[in-house]
């Protein structure tokens, strides 16, 4: 089957949705369960929609999946709660502003806001270390990658793993 081409959207407004929910309700929120938090979140809107959620693809690290400008803009964190959402740095002319990108809400969006607060809703009490283990099953995506070191995982064995993960429930 084929997967649909889409607006993407940033993985950094993404993140910067489930890092303000946490912060709102006082939910402990690593970079560890963020990244656990975004794959699932991405595996089961492809799974759904058959429509990428990002264009920003995981890497299949020792500890499982990661998108690696994801990590690097987090590790400072360590395995604290992620306290602030990520910023970038924009131009306009010749002045310089911090922006945290987000997903703005309106009709456009619609359908992935309200996705995202569903599985918000239903993942946010998922420690890190249980999502990471649900992400190392044998027979998903994570484990088929692992061989081949910081290798893409593929959209299509996402999509297919979460297809079946569904179906089964």
């Amino acid at each position: 089957m084929e997967i649909q081409e889409m607006k993407s959207y940033d993985v950094k407004a993404i993140a910067n949705f489930f890092i303000e929910r946490a912060i709102e309700e006082g939910k402990e929120l690593s970079p560890m369960k963020l990244q656990k938090l975004l794959y699932f979140a991405y595996g089961l809107y492809l799974a759904i929609h058959k429509k990428a959620l990002s264009s920003d693809r995981f890497e299949a690290w020792k500890y499982g999946p990661v998108i690696r400008q994801l990590y690097h803009a987090l590790k400072g964190y360590g395995d604290k709660s992620i306290d602030s959402p990520i910023f970038e740095v924009t131009s306009e002319g010749l002045k310089l502003r911090l922006v945290a990108p987000r997903i703005e809400d309106n009709d456009e969006n619609k359908e992935v806001l309200a996705f995202l607060r569903d599985f918000w809703k239903i993942y946010k009490d998922y420690t890190a270390i249980q999502l990471a283990n649900a992400s190392h099953l044998s027979e998903g995506p994570w484990k088929k990658a692992i061989d081949k070191p910081r290798a893409v995982i593929g959209d299509e064995d996402i999509r297919t793993y979460f297809e079946s993960w569904l179906s089964s429930k």
